[in-house]
């Protein structure tokens, strides 16, 4: 299981609300991140859990990602109506590993990369721990070398996305709610 289907806690950094796990412990937040084997959930139980609608955040991250865009996570859950605190985010990043399973079992990339904290511009320490625990990234979630491993993972989700976005015959969701 990729980064983005690990379950997501938000450790509540009170300056910048878009930011999970932006403090706290890496190796508690890679323990967060893992999924309960005791909550095995059907999938309408599991939808009916969701934070966002999944169809329509999937979308918003295609055209985001289509148009080689970010999205913070305060302005995900604002999009949805949603107020921005440890929980809300939480939930969205369970929510994002949903997401994230649907497309990787279509063969496309982890687009979670592309949901960032609006402070740094990078994901959760979590995201960082997940890849960390999965063997496929071995840095810090901070500085140089997160910035330029999420570089490289985000121009992969943005080709797929813009190759999704080319083959079907859909209407992005507007953006506007980003300015």
């Amino acid at each position: 299981m990729s980064a983005c289907g690990r379950r997501a806690r938000a450790t509540g950094d009170t300056e910048d609300r878009d930011s999970p796990g932006a403090t706290g412990d890496a190796g508690e937040a890679a323990a967060l991140h893992r999924p309960s084997e005791a909550l095995m959930l059907g999938p309408k139980l599991e939808e009916s859990l969701a934070m966002v609608e999944i169809d329509a955040l999937e979308r918003l991250l295609l055209a985001a990602g289509s148009r080689g865009e970010t999205l913070t996570y305060g302005a995900i859950l604002r999009r949805f109506g949603r107020r921005v605190t440890p929980v809300t985010v939480a939930a969205l990043c369970r929510d994002l590993g949903r997401v994230c399973r649907r497309v990787e079992a279509r063969g496309g990339p982890d687009l979670a990369c592309l949901v960032v904290r609006r402070s740094d511009g990078l994901p959760g320490e979590g995201h960082f721990a997940a890849l960390r625990e999965e063997g496929v990234y071995r840095g810090p979630g901070e500085g140089p070398l997160a910035r330029r491993f999420l570089a490289d993972r985000q121009r992969a989700a943005f080709a797929w996305c813009r190759r999704e976005a080319g083959a079907a015959d859909w209407s992005p969701p507007e953006l506007d709610f980003l300015v």
